[in-house]
């Protein structure tokens, strides 16, 4: 997964990017400061306008944390994220095992009363949610479009076949 940020140290912004092939690249305006083979977590030593400069690259969820020394002494970083916006149809694509969700309370109530509904809504909530989960992960990671499509289809229809076997053979 290709990810870019930023972050700036006493009004110096540095760009950060972890290309698919696993490089770390720290730049100023395009010079590169730092460049090194990493999946995360790298540590980078590089020198900037007569200042030494150390960097460790904290992976989080969504987003990448530094933990940066100026000089030897600790500095706080102000970190800038450069997030994309999911459209409409991605989420509907991801998400869309959620509809088995409704069908499951209306059967789930229809065989087993307000309870077997409530029951039967909560675990294809569940399983929908996982679904999406999974998805959004695959859609935001760096495959190729075919093969997110594909995975993103094959999750679908194996959380709903799930959530399907699960409804029949609880409400038998």
């Amino acid at each position: 997964m290709q990810t870019e940020s930023e972050f700036t140290v006493n009004e110096t912004t540095f760009q950060f990017e972890n290309t698919a092939s696993g490089e770390e690249i720290i730049s100023v305006d395009g010079s590169i400061c730092s460049a090194k083979r990493s999946l995360f977590g790298g540590k980078h030593v590089f020198e900037h306008e007569g200042q030494q400069y150390v960097v460790k690259v904290k992976p989080g969820f969504r987003r990448v944390y530094f933990k940066v020394k100026r000089n030897g002494e600790n500095v706080t970083p102000v970190l800038s994220q450069k997030e994309e916006k999911i459209p409409f149809w991605v989420h509907f694509a991801c998400g869309w095992p959620f509809l088995i969700a409704a069908v499951a309370c209306t059967r789930g109530g229809a065989f087993g009363g307000v309870a077997g509904g409530a029951i039967a809504g909560a675990m294809a909530g569940g399983l929908g949610g996982l679904a999406y989960g999974l998805n959004i992960g695959i859609y935001k990671s760096a495959l190729s479009r075919p093969l997110k499509t594909l995975l993103i289809l094959s999750i679908g229809v194996g959380i709903s076949v799930l959530e399907i076997v699960i409804l029949r053979t609880m409400f038998r």
